[in-house]
């Protein structure tokens, strides 16, 4: 019976906090709004540039050949590179952003090793949300760059979390009122007719605003793989408007 009870308070108390994550960066997704009015009415013009800031954590699990503790992807894979490069080009040639490192560098390694559910995440339909109150999403917000509890950043970073795999998808965002993206072993790899490496792109401009709709099979924001890199005027608008992407 008390664990019944201890179990069910601590699952009250991670409710709570979710909640209060949610209304502080909703609060300051309407106040960067007001400073990004510009960008919400004129980005299409691309000026002045911008920047964003990028964290990309890679999580560890236990090798099954020798039971050691490794990372899902190795730091100096060439397709995490060829990741972070197409991202950065897509955002110099399309939004004239700047991509840069949280830290020293862009990629660092989680050490030990994370639990089952935050190394496997579910994205499926409302799965992806209802993992903001179980422990994965707990898991993520106490790793993400920038965020003691509450923001010590002002440049409201992303960090991209590298996971072992996602039920559903390949890469999974929840929107603006998250700081965190997550993305698969193989959405790291992932390769299209048109564009490589283009997954973490596609889920920072998820987190900036950018839905799937109204978009075409060339568009960045197209739903599989075979995406290319073009983007419409007002995607423009919404992407440059985030509060993640700062003029400092």
């Amino acid at each position: 019976m008390w664990s019944r009870i201890k179990k069910r308070a601590k699952e009250i108390w991670r409710g709570v906090k979710t909640v209060v994550r949610w209304v502080v960066r909703g609060a300051l997704t309407l106040a960067m709004a007001g400073i990004n009015v510009f960008d919400l009415l004129f980005g299409f013009l691309n000026w002045p540039p911008k920047n964003l800031t990028l964290h990309i954590a890679i999580l560890s699990t236990v090798d099954p050949f020798d039971g050691n503790i490794v990372p899902v992807v190795d730091p100096q894979d060439p397709a995490l590179k060829a990741s972070i490069d197409q991202a950065e080009r897509i955002l110099r040639q399309r939004f004239n952003v700047k991509l840069r490192p949280y830290a020293s560098h862009y990629v660092q390694v989680v050490e030990g090793l994370a639990p089952k559910s935050v190394l496997k995440p579910s994205c499926c339909d409302e799965d992806a949300a209802g993992q903001e109150f179980l422990e994965q999403g707990e898991w993520y917000a106490g790793h993400t760059a920038g965020w003691v509890g509450m923001p010590i950043s002002p440049e409201f970073p992303l960090t991209a979390f590298v996971v072992d795999e996602i039920k559903c998808k390949i890469g999974c965002s929840l929107g603006p009122l998250t700081d965190y993206i997550v993305i698969s072993r193989d959405g790291v790899h992932s390769s299209g007719p048109r564009l490589n490496n283009s997954t973490l792109m596609h889920e920072v401009g998820h987190a900036c605003h950018l839905p799937h709709w109204w978009v075409g099979v060339r568009n960045l924001m197209w739903k599989d793989i075979d995406r290319g890199d073009e983007v419409k005027w007002w995607q423009r608008n919404l992407f440059r408007s985030s509060r993640h992407v700062t003029y400092w």
